[in-house]
């Protein structure tokens, strides 16, 4: 099954009129402001820009689950946003959905000890920042199509197999996953139904502008 992975860089969102975003994602918008850096705000703002593109204005329809993951009542589509430094993606699918993008550093290392199993911290070894940002966009994206994020200890399930291509079971669902890398981030998708491929989709300020145009 192919997947589609939208993304959107910071630089972009900073393009977006204010006028842009509070017509479409108000609450979002003025959310934003309360960041204390840029590159905060323009990342929520990118995440709200990529709800509007693939659902259009749906902000004040959205409800949250048990442990506060977004949804979209009456409708079998389900969303997963993230976002981290430069950039914030949102996948969208059938059924229980992940997704998750990181750029990781040498400082994030000390933390493998308490969020990877003992084999996950092994295997990283060889090539210790790459293969965390792999190690912890997977466990990222399953705790989130689980609903549950950090509600559920990233140490209690093992996601080497997923690296290897086979899926992995946690708490009872069947999950398979596909991971691909694009400017120097790792990003993670994983579902109910086999990934064969994964395709990143780039939405940009004129993209976002023309499709406002069009429909006003």
């Amino acid at each position: 099954m192919k997947k589609i992975i939208y993304y959107i860089h910071i630089n972009e969102a900073q393009k977006l009129p204010p006028a842009f975003c509070a017509a479409h994602f108000s609450q979002r918008f003025a959310d934003s402001a309360r960041f204390r850096f840029a590159r905060e705000r323009l990342q929520s703002i990118g995440a709200g820009a990529l709800l509007w593109f693939c659902f259009g204005d749906v902000e004040e329809t959205l409800l949250t689950g048990e442990y506060g993951k977004p949804y979209l009542p009456e409708s079998a589509v389900q969303f997963n946003l993230s976002h981290s430094g430069d950039y914030a993606i949102l996948a969208t699918g059938e059924g229980a959905l992940g997704a998750d993008i990181e750029k990781c550093s040498e400082k994030n290392l000390p933390v493998a000890r308490k969020v990877f199993t003992p084999a996950e911290q092994a295997w990283l070894q060889t090539s210790p920042v790459e293969r965390f940002e792999q190690l912890w966009t997977l466990k990222e994206s399953v705790m989130k199509a689980l609903g549950k994020g950090l509600q559920l200890d990233p140490a209690s399930f093992e996601v080497l197999d997923m690296i290897e291509g086979k899926p992995v079971t946690v708490e009872n669902v069947k999950l398979y996953s596909f991971t691909t890398r694009h400017d120097g981030y790792c990003i993670s998708l994983c579902g109910e139904k086999e990934l064969k491929s994964l395709q990143l989709r780039e939405i940009t300020a004129e993209m976002l502008l023309e499709k406002d145009e069009k429909q006003g």
